[in-house]
């Protein structure tokens, strides 16, 4: 019987949505990491850690070792080999987990207080009881995008395109909350939703989300939450 390997994979926000918009579907490596990479199979279990202290998602690898990525990937930075993957739970970027409340039910980490360099090696096998912390804290945050979606958001879209569009929805409480730079996200979520304005999310680049419909009410849909 084959024994699934737990791994943690870290990436920038920007290799995510480049990920993102090929459906999870690759994970570009450096030469650095490709017998690491080899060493993996189908099967196996990747947990996703973004810059900034944030686990984004799990995904499962579909197929054994690398392929070659060709000048043409959809990365900025070209990468020479990559990974194939399928997403299993997909966390939206406002709603990312948090790593560091997790620090002390992890064996992979020696001491909590520096605990967060960890998470700075690209690619590395986890031990199982590791893996059921992040994926357990995955699942919590589904279930509440799903229950009580402004308790699960993390983060407030800061950019000047979604300042644009709260602006252009006039829900003042929602515009006056983005502009009050004390405010947390539960707090800003709240008052986007109680002034009814129909503001999309936008990710980082001001692109409206495909997510969207599928995590946040008052948007349509009634998929189930954690699929792409």
């Amino acid at each position: 019987m084959k024994t699934i390997t737990a791994w943690i994979a870290a990436q920038t926000v920007l290799n995510w949505e480049a990920d993102r918009k090929q459906g999870f579907s690759l994970y570009g490596i450096t030469s650095r990491h490709y017998h690491s990479a080899m060493s993996m199979a189908a099967g196996d279990l990747v947990i996703h850690y973004a810059a900034g202290g944030y686990v984004t998602g799990v995904r499962y690898v579909i197929a054994d070792g690398v392929v070659p990525l060709g000048r043409n990937s959809h990365y900025v930075k070209q990468y020479p080999w990559a990974i194939r993957t399928a997403p299993l739970a997909v966390l939206p970027r406002y709603a990312w987990s948090p790593v560091k409340p997790l620090l002390p039910q992890l064996t992979m980490v020696r001491d909590v207080g520096t605990g967060m360099y960890c998470f700075q090696t690209a690619l590395k096998r986890i031990p199982h009881c590791d893996a059921v912390v992040f994926l357990e804290a995955v699942v919590e945050q589904l279930r509440r995008l799903r229950e009580a979606p402004f308790t699960a958001a993390t983060a407030i879209p800061r950019c000047w395109a979604y300042r644009q569009a709260l602006r252009a929805s006039g829900n003042q409480a929602a515009l006056d909350a983005y502009n009050d730079k004390t405010i947390d996200a539960d707090r800003f979520w709240r008052a986007v939703y109680a002034g009814r304005g129909v503001v999309p999310f936008l990710d980082w680049r001001g692109n409206v989300s495909p997510l969207v419909g599928e995590y946040l009410p008052h948007h349509g849909g009634d998929r189930e939450a954690g699929h792409v």
